[in-house]
């Protein structure tokens, strides 16, 4: 009695556990799907959007060279170089920021002195300081216009 009592337990356990596989499998095969469709929808849409935006007309706007103090307590570091702004809307939305160019600078200025000789000693350290400069830029002048920020010269002593 013991022994039927085992068995019938153990077809049961095996019936549950099979059956619950089966049923993940079923279910998880359905909501993958669905999730592929609003993926592959939602990249779409990204895509579109980059496309938009690589369409969009772009000008540079070419600024001075900069010649700024570094943030280093320790020591006296310079950096000197020259930045160009992408920016979109082309040639109208250029005039506009060469109307602009003391808030440009001050803004740039500003990020640039923040700095230390080490973070910009690495290529991430200035691709950080790209992006802060272009998000202080387009803080300073309400917009996003500003797409990408280039060096044209970059030197630091």
């Amino acid at each position: 009695m013991k022994k039927l009592i085992i068995i019938i337990a153990a077809i049961f356990l095996v019936g549950v556990i099979g059956g619950g596989f089966a049923a993940s499998k079923i279910f998880k095969g359905h909501k993958g799907k669905a999730a592929d469709s609003a993926k592959a929808k939602a990249d779409s849409s990204a895509e579109s959007i980059k496309e938009a935006e690589a369409s969009a007309p772009k000008a540079h706007v070419e600024l001075d060279e900069f010649l700024v103090n570094l943030a280093d307590p320790q020591d006296q570091h310079f950096l000197k170089c020259t930045v160009v702004l992408e920016v979109k809307g082309g040639e109208e939305a250029a005039k506009k920021m060469e109307e602009q160019k003391p808030v440009i600078k001050d803004a740039i200025i500003t990020a640039m002195s923040r700095k230390t000789f080490a973070e910009l000693l690495t290529p991430n350290g200035k691709r950080m300081l790209k992006n802060t400069i272009r998000s202080e830029v387009n803080l300073a002048l309400k917009t996003k216009d500003v797409t990408e920020v280039l060096f044209t010269a970059f030197a630091m002593q």
